[in-house]
């Protein structure tokens, strides 16, 4: 390697993929820095087995104070630049949050973590972020001892006209200036999005160790070709699956309508079961009603059949009284009868006596009268006694 690796500074590790890198090249002291804490954290446990392997969760800009730090809703394009920038590259991009957050340049993180490895160890830096060159201004001395640079740009300037530090031209023209020579570019998935190689420029080198840096260069470049290669075929196999998602999508999406449709149908179904339990409720409720009526009035009438129980009762016990009380009168009546008839019976007896007395009484002389009177009165009294004892 032209420019072997004492020590790495790697900012914005996204899903970890330098990672593999850097073990691949047996890279022995790597500093990485992550915006994001969760991002952070699984990064700090990817390479706790790692000697002289560290991250840190860090804001990192041109210079030090408070910043707003963009949560966008593509976890890779979070960082210092506001996500609508990229639209026309990430039609749906947008922010979900902005956060206030502490910065720091890397010349004074750099100074604050030296005792763990000192600023002069790091002589490749990668900034894996946009825009890097807003990162990069705050390099500051320690920029002197790097030979390899690499940033993320927006290499068309048309697009990366809304900011003087997005695009490749003022990241050339800003590494030249530092003794910097842009020797390769890397695009990624994103075609409109690019990683620029800068390597340090030697003023009194031999032509011959030019030629072997030149090859040495050609070589990293093929790599970097063949890396890009892979890229593309992922790139190609993503864009086939996005597709293939997309189909899934678009079918979730009719069969979501066709729910939609049946959902609204359920609920008209619905709305109406409930009107027609409401006018049942109140159907019920009338019934209910007329029931409690009939149950008084159930209630009324038994207790009126009650009352005519007692009252029948009564009348029977009256009646029975009365049924007594007739036959006693029709017994005494038809005694009475009896005896009426034996008084008319002695009456008639009497009265024929007597008429019989009187007839006497004319027939007989004076002087007899009352011999004869004796005579016939024994006589009569014996005929009555007769007759008495004949009826």
């Amino acid at each position: 390697m032209i420019y072997p690796i004492s020590g790495a500074l790697h900012v914005g590790t996204g899903m970890g993929e330098s990672v593999a890198d850097y073990k691949r090249w047996n890279v022995p002291k790597v500093v990485f820095v992550e915006a994001d804490e969760r991002r952070c954290n699984r990064l700090q446990e990817t390479i706790k087995n790692h000697d002289n392997w560290t991250a840190y969760c860090e804001v990192l800009s041109n210079k030090s104070g408070e910043t707003i730090f963009y949560r966008a809703n593509n976890i890779n394009e979070s960082g210092l630049l506001e996500p609508e920038t990229l639209t026309p590259l990430w039609q749906n991009l947008k922010t979900l949050e902005q956060q206030k957050r502490n910065a720091i340049n890397i010349e004074f993180f750099l100074e604050r973590i030296k005792d763990n490895l000192h600023p002069t160890s790091i002589n490749w830096v990668e900034i894996d972020c946009l825009p890097s060159m807003l990162i990069l201004q705050g390099a500051g001395t320690a920029i002197e001892n790097w030979d390899v640079v690499i940033g993320r740009v927006v290499p068309d300037d048309t697009i990366a006209s809304k900011r003087g530090d997005l695009g490749k031209s003022a990241l050339d023209s800003f590494m030249a200036k530092l003794g910097f020579l842009s020797v390769a570019q890397d695009v990624e998935r994103n075609s409109s999005i690019a990683k620029i190689l800068y390597v340090r420029k030697w003023k009194n080198q031999s032509d011959v160790q030019l030629r072997l840096h030149q090859a040495e260069r050609q070589r990293q470049l093929d790599v970097l070709l063949q890396r890009a290669d892979r890229l593309s075929e992922h790139l190609e196999k993503q864009k086939s699956e996005t597709e293939r998602l997309r189909g899934e999508r678009d079918d979730q999406v009719e069969q979501l309508e066709e729910s939609r449709s049946q959902i609204e149908k359920m609920s008209a179904e619905v709305d109406q079961k409930q009107r027609l339990l409401e006018r049942h409720q109140t159907e019920i409720e009338s019934v209910r009603r007329e029931r409690d009526g009939l149950r008084k009035d159930l209630t009324n009438a038994e207790e009126a059949v009650k009352l005519s129980k007692k009252q029948l009762l009564l009348h029977n016990s009256d009646l029975e009284n009365l049924r007594g009380k007739y036959k006693k009168l029709t017994e005494l009546y038809e005694t009475q009868q009896e005896t009426l008839r034996q008084l008319r019976t002695k009456l008639l007896i009497a009265s024929k006596y007597a008429h019989q007395l009187q007839m006497d009484k004319e027939l007989l002389p004076t002087g007899t009268v009352r011999e004869k009177g004796k005579t016939g009165s024994a006589g009569r009294k014996q005929t009555i006694k007769r007759d008495s004892d004949a009826n």
